[in-house]
């Protein structure tokens, strides 16, 4: 085991304690401690990490019933994507809630009346013109909704 050389204050501590000992610090299983530590941190970070899916602020993820995010934040002029995942379900997406459509000023012509109409594993964009905050919903899954911010 490697042997630490005291310190003076540490002299001084040790003779005020009137005892006088070998002072011996074990490095090596101090270092074997701080490594499984820092391995445990990594790894419950790893595996934090991993379930977590980072997704661009203008995209729309649907798996299943549901929007996996409740809002997206585009500029108007620029488009939401709209992605439907491989094992998904069809979604025919307008704007409104709880699966009706309702009409709304400024909203894009393609989730006006009959919706658009996403299958599993496509990907569609829709332009949002016009600045406003937006609510997409699904026809076949009332339960879906999606606030659409669209910034000047």
């Amino acid at each position: 085991m490697p042997t630490r050389i005291l310190r003076k204050d540490d002299v001084t501590r040790l003779k005020e304690a009137k005892t006088v000992h070998t002072y011996r610090l074990d490095v090596g299983k101090n270092m074997k401690r701080l490594t499984a530590i820092i391995i445990l941190a990594a790894c419950v970070a790893f595996v934090g990490c991993s379930r977590t899916k980072i997704v661009p602020l203008d995209e729309a993820h649907m798996s299943g019933a549901a929007f996996l995010q409740s809002s997206v934040t585009v500029k108007a002029g620029q488009p939401v994507k709209f992605i439907d995942n491989p094992d998904g379900a069809q979604h025919i997406l307008v704007v409104g809630t709880n699966g009706a459509y309702a009409p709304q000023q400024g909203a894009p012509d393609q989730l006006t009346g009959a919706g658009l109409t996403i299958t599993p594993g496509t990907t569609d964009q829709i332009v949002f013109a016009t600045a406003g905050t937006y609510t997409v919903t699904c026809t076949i899954h009332p339960s879906m909704l999606l606030t659409v911010n669209v910034t000047p």
